[in-house]
């Protein structure tokens, strides 16, 4: 991992015993090496997250699942289809 990263094995070794400090171009490198966020690996987490469900750049680097099995991307688009016309209907009938 230490030449994956391009930083010696000692400096790997020294962030694992929590001796040296991360900086972020480090914490970037070791979040593109296990393809994940610098939030994830920090531990940061929104309680809300925001998606702007009919813009498909809103959800690039997400994976949704749902009962243990990944959503695709055409059921991405079944679900905004139901959730619109949920609401003309509930507009229409003056919910």
């Amino acid at each position: 991992m230490a030449e994956a990263l391009g930083v010696p094995l000692d400096t790997l070794e020294a962030w694992e015993r929590g001796k040296k400090v991360l900086v972020a171009p480090d914490l970037a490198r070791i979040a593109d090496y296990f393809n994940v966020s610098t939030d994830f690996l920090l531990d940061r987490r929104k309680e809300d997250m925001e998606f702007h469900l009919q813009n498909p750049y809103s959800l690039a680097g997400y994976i949704f699942h749902l009962d243990h099995q990944r959503v695709e991307k055409e059921e991405m688009a079944d679900m905004v289809s139901y959730i619109q016309a949920r609401r003309r209907i509930k507009q229409f009938l003056g919910e």
